[in-house]
């Protein structure tokens, strides 16, 4: 890929990119639905050619970004519309990790169900997608081995009806869509999904009258005393020193192959000097995390470190003083601490003294200002809600250039934790 400033103003071989989870019914991830746009300029420009921008997009990320970079060696979900589906553009990508997805849009005409048959029979895997039963939707129900349904668009019942009507073909995987909460998740599982696509991971399921775990609570009193700009740096030292669990994770870290060392670091001085404050801090609010997230899906805490570090690179973009070094990725890295203690965040903040500036925007309190504007872009790029970036870009006067860059920067550096499943 380009460097951003030997680009032309022509954004239109830019690639961005987010991606959505898809989960199994343990919370495992299975794959990943990619959210292309070409563009960000004519958002919704009729004049657009379609198939040519989806082609050259989908053909970009495998070559420019990798495939495997994007979904982190799962499956891929990727829509396409009728002309390529006819003209059979998904037998370019590997059938091992891509979903071929069917849009809603696409009529199920002899020539589309010849072409989907075709590539079911080379090995790739076909997903009717924002499925709604129609009998003319046969002959393609019997080739998928995937139908999605957008929970939002139905009610229960109808849901429960069309899930009945398509049930009858075996093997068949169902995937619920729209998932936002842990609610939706359940309801859904009991109908007989195993697929589930969407945010309930991120989002807090409240148990009235729990309090937060004792342990839960000590890490915070770390988290507390990490967050103060100049902490005592020889006394997070002897924490580590005193925890087998974290020395032996740090020493782990500082030897991986993201550090690039030829010499092995073998005492934890060493790595504790290696790594360096900024880094050391960053590390260390990850592992207080995971600590605490140790019941959640290993998503939510990769989610974490994707948005800490985005909306640190957007922040850089945006407060140019640097007034407000490091709270940019403070504020990615803890804006779904609710959803990981199961607690309201206003009462998780009680017991950390975060600066007023970090409160006020995780509590979504404070409407204004560079903090609040990285981690509203950072969540609307995340989600691939392309109309709402593509406002704040022309508000924050961004350089759209660089975008995508930022993000493939954020996935890598994602990936030097190691988050596992």
């Amino acid at each position: 890929m380009k460097d951003p400033q030997s680009q032309s103003p022509d954004n239109s071989s830019h690639i961005f990119i987010a991606r959505q989870p898809i989960f199994r019914a343990n919370q495992k991830i299975y794959g990943y639905e990619l959210l292309f746009r070409s563009s960000l300029e004519n958002f919704f420009s009729a004049a657009q050619d379609g198939d040519q921008a989806t082609s050259k997009v989908i053909t970009n990320s495998y070559l420019l970004i990798g495939i495997n970079k994007l979904t982190e060696g799962r499956k891929a979900f990727i829509n396409f519309t009728s002309e390529l589906l006819i003209k059979e553009y998904p037998a370019l990508l590997p059938r091992e990790s891509t979903v071929i997805e069917v849009l809603e849009s696409v009529a199920p005409t002899p020539q589309i169900v010849e072409a989907c048959a075709n590539l079911v029979r080379k090995g790739y895997l076909l997903a009717l997608d924002d499925f709604s039963y129609d009998p003319s939707w046969q002959p393609l129900i019997k080739l998928a081995q995937i139908i999605k349904f957008d929970i939002s668009t139905m009610s229960r019942a109808e849901l429960a009806s069309q899930v009945q009507t398509v049930s009858r073909k075996k093997p068949l995987r169902l995937l619920a869509e729209r998932v936002e909460t842990m609610e939706d998740f359940e309801e859904c599982k009991a109908m007989g999904f195993d697929l589930f696509q969407g945010y309930f991971f991120s989002k807090p399921k409240i148990i009235r009258g729990r309090d937060i775990p004792g342990y839960k609570l000590h890490y915070l009193q770390i988290l507390r005393e990490l967050q103060t700009e100049n902490y005592n740096f020889a006394r997070i030292a002897a924490l580590i020193a005193s925890d087998p669990s974290l020395s032996y994770k740090l020493l782990k870290y500082v030897n991986s192959s993201y550090f690039a060392s030829r010499q092995e670091i073998a005492s934890l001085q060493g790595a504790v000097a290696r790594l360096g404050e900024s880094n050391l801090r960053k590390w260390l609010y990850l592992m207080m995390l995971s600590y605490m997230a140790e019941d959640k899906p290993s998503e939510l805490l990769r989610l974490c470190v994707i948005r800490a570090r985005f909306c640190e690179l957007m922040g850089e973009r945006l407060d140019r003083k640097g007034a407000l070094t490091g709270k940019y990725y403070m504020v990615g890295m803890f804006s779904l601490l609710d959803a990981i203690l199961d607690q309201p965040m206003a009462t998780i903040l009680e017991g950390i003294a975060f600066s007023p500036e970090i409160k006020e925007v995780l509590l979504r309190q404070r409407k204004s200002g560079p903090l609040y504007y990285a981690i509203i872009f950072t969540r609307a790029y995340e989600r691939g809600k392309w109309g709402m970036v593509s406002k704040l870009i022309d508000i924050l006067k961004i350089n759209t250039d660089e975008l995508p860059l930022l993000y493939d920067e954020a996935l890598t550096f994602a990936r030097q934790f190691d988050i596992k499943e």
